[in-house]
Protein backbone atom coordinates (compact mmCIF):
# COMPACT_ATOMS: atom_id res chain seq x y z
CA UNK A 1 0.00 0.00 0.00
CA UNK A 2 1.09 3.55 -0.73
CA UNK A 3 1.00 6.32 1.90
CA UNK A 4 -2.46 7.58 0.97
CA UNK A 5 -3.82 4.05 0.96
CA UNK A 6 -2.51 3.48 4.51
CA UNK A 7 -4.21 6.67 5.71
CA UNK A 8 -7.51 5.76 4.07
CA UNK A 9 -7.36 2.25 5.54
CA UNK A 10 -6.70 3.65 9.04
CA UNK A 11 -9.55 6.16 8.76
CA UNK A 12 -11.98 3.49 7.52
CA UNK A 13 -11.04 1.14 10.37
CA UNK A 14 -11.35 3.91 12.97
CA UNK A 15 -14.77 5.12 11.82
CA UNK A 16 -16.06 1.55 11.60
CA UNK A 17 -14.84 0.82 15.12
CA UNK A 18 -15.98 4.03 16.83
CA UNK A 19 -18.86 5.16 14.60
CA UNK A 20 -17.16 8.53 14.05
CA UNK A 21 -13.81 10.17 13.37
CA UNK A 22 -12.50 13.72 13.80
CA UNK A 23 -10.22 15.01 11.03
CA UNK A 24 -8.57 18.41 10.54
CA UNK A 25 -9.41 20.23 7.31
CA UNK A 26 -6.50 20.90 4.97
CA UNK A 27 -7.73 22.42 1.72
CA UNK A 28 -9.89 25.26 0.48
CA UNK A 29 -12.37 23.36 -1.69
CA UNK A 30 -15.20 23.74 0.84
CA UNK A 31 -14.52 27.40 1.73
CA UNK A 32 -16.11 29.23 3.54
CA UNK A 33 -18.01 26.37 5.20
CA UNK A 34 -14.85 24.44 6.05
CA UNK A 35 -11.50 26.17 6.41
CA UNK A 36 -7.97 24.95 7.10
CA UNK A 37 -7.57 23.90 10.71
CA UNK A 38 -11.28 23.29 11.34
CA UNK A 39 -11.92 19.89 12.88
CA UNK A 40 -14.61 17.91 11.07
CA UNK A 41 -16.50 15.04 12.65
CA UNK A 42 -17.68 12.39 10.25
CA UNK A 43 -20.07 9.59 11.20
CA UNK A 44 -20.70 6.24 9.58
CA UNK A 45 -23.46 6.36 6.99
CA UNK A 46 -24.85 4.15 4.29
CA UNK A 47 -25.39 5.36 0.76
CA UNK A 48 -29.17 5.11 1.25
CA UNK A 49 -28.87 7.78 3.97
CA UNK A 50 -27.16 10.35 1.74
CA UNK A 51 -29.11 13.44 0.80
CA UNK A 52 -28.21 15.86 -1.96
CA UNK A 53 -26.04 18.55 -0.41
CA UNK A 54 -24.55 16.44 2.39
CA UNK A 55 -20.81 16.82 2.92
CA UNK A 56 -19.32 13.35 2.63
CA UNK A 57 -15.87 11.91 3.35
CA UNK A 58 -14.78 9.54 0.61
CA UNK A 59 -11.73 7.99 -1.00
CA UNK A 60 -11.02 9.72 -4.29
CA UNK A 61 -9.80 7.89 -7.39
CA UNK A 62 -6.20 8.86 -6.52
CA UNK A 63 -6.61 7.33 -3.01
CA UNK A 64 -6.77 10.69 -1.18
CA UNK A 65 -9.32 11.40 1.52
CA UNK A 66 -11.74 14.07 0.31
CA UNK A 67 -14.75 15.75 1.93
CA UNK A 68 -17.03 17.28 -0.70
CA UNK A 69 -20.71 17.93 -1.28
CA UNK A 70 -22.88 15.04 -2.51
CA UNK A 71 -24.56 15.95 -5.81
CA UNK A 72 -26.35 12.76 -6.69
CA UNK A 73 -26.12 9.31 -8.20
CA UNK A 74 -25.20 8.33 -11.74
CA UNK A 75 -26.72 4.98 -12.75
CA UNK A 76 -26.65 2.83 -15.81
CA UNK A 77 -27.26 -0.86 -16.43
CA UNK A 78 -23.79 -1.84 -15.20
CA UNK A 79 -22.94 0.42 -12.27
CA UNK A 80 -23.90 3.07 -9.73
CA UNK A 81 -21.51 5.96 -9.13
CA UNK A 82 -21.74 8.76 -6.56
CA UNK A 83 -21.06 12.35 -7.62
CA UNK A 84 -19.32 14.94 -5.43
CA UNK A 85 -17.97 18.47 -5.80
CA UNK A 86 -16.11 20.93 -3.62
CA UNK A 87 -17.96 24.21 -3.15
CA UNK A 88 -15.09 26.23 -4.67
CA UNK A 89 -14.22 23.71 -7.37
CA UNK A 90 -15.32 24.49 -10.91
CA UNK A 91 -16.00 20.86 -11.82
CA UNK A 92 -17.21 17.69 -10.15
CA UNK A 93 -14.89 15.00 -8.83
CA UNK A 94 -14.40 11.70 -10.61
CA UNK A 95 -17.45 9.63 -9.59
CA UNK A 96 -16.85 6.92 -6.98
CA UNK A 97 -18.47 3.63 -6.02
CA UNK A 98 -20.22 3.01 -2.72
CA UNK A 99 -17.20 1.23 -1.23
CA UNK A 100 -15.28 4.54 -1.41
CA UNK A 101 -17.77 6.38 0.81
CA UNK A 102 -16.52 6.61 4.39
CA UNK A 103 -18.81 8.93 6.34
CA UNK A 104 -21.05 11.99 6.45
CA UNK A 105 -20.19 15.29 8.13
CA UNK A 106 -21.91 15.76 11.50
CA UNK A 107 -20.30 18.97 12.71
CA UNK A 108 -17.34 21.33 12.33
CA UNK A 109 -15.33 22.69 15.22
CA UNK A 110 -14.04 26.20 14.49
CA UNK A 111 -11.96 27.16 17.52
CA UNK A 112 -14.33 27.03 20.48
CA UNK A 113 -17.49 27.05 18.29
CA UNK A 114 -19.23 23.95 16.99
CA UNK A 115 -21.46 24.14 13.91
CA UNK A 116 -23.83 21.20 13.42
CA UNK A 117 -25.00 20.17 9.98
CA UNK A 118 -28.61 20.43 11.15
CA UNK A 119 -28.19 24.13 11.97
CA UNK A 120 -29.55 27.10 10.00
CA UNK A 121 -26.20 28.16 8.49
CA UNK A 122 -25.66 24.72 6.98
CA UNK A 123 -29.22 24.64 5.64
CA UNK A 124 -28.98 28.08 4.03
CA UNK A 125 -25.48 27.48 2.63
CA UNK A 126 -26.58 24.14 1.12
CA UNK A 127 -29.48 25.83 -0.67
CA UNK A 128 -27.25 28.64 -1.97
CA UNK A 129 -24.53 26.32 -3.28
CA UNK A 130 -26.92 23.86 -4.89
CA UNK A 131 -29.26 26.51 -6.35
CA UNK A 132 -26.63 28.93 -7.62
CA UNK A 133 -23.73 26.96 -9.17
CA UNK A 134 -21.88 30.11 -10.36
CA UNK A 135 -21.06 30.80 -6.70
CA UNK A 136 -18.18 28.31 -7.12
CA UNK A 137 -16.52 30.64 -9.64
CA UNK A 138 -16.88 33.62 -7.32
CA UNK A 139 -15.46 31.70 -4.36
CA UNK A 140 -12.56 30.35 -6.43
CA UNK A 141 -11.76 33.86 -7.73
CA UNK A 142 -11.83 35.21 -4.17
CA UNK A 143 -9.47 32.49 -2.94
CA UNK A 144 -7.11 33.07 -5.88
CA UNK A 145 -7.10 36.81 -5.14
CA UNK A 146 -6.50 36.16 -1.44
CA UNK A 147 -3.60 33.78 -2.21
CA UNK A 148 -2.04 36.23 -4.66
CA UNK A 149 -2.04 38.93 -1.98
CA UNK A 150 0.08 36.86 0.41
Amino acid sequence: MRGNEHAVYAVKKSIQKNGWIDLPAEGTSMFPLIQRGNVCRFVVCGTSELEKGDVVLFQAADHRLVAHRFLGVKKNSRYIRYLFKGDTNLGADTPVTDDHIIGRLLFIRKGNRTMHTGGPFFFIWRIIVLSFPPISSFLRAFLNYKEAGK
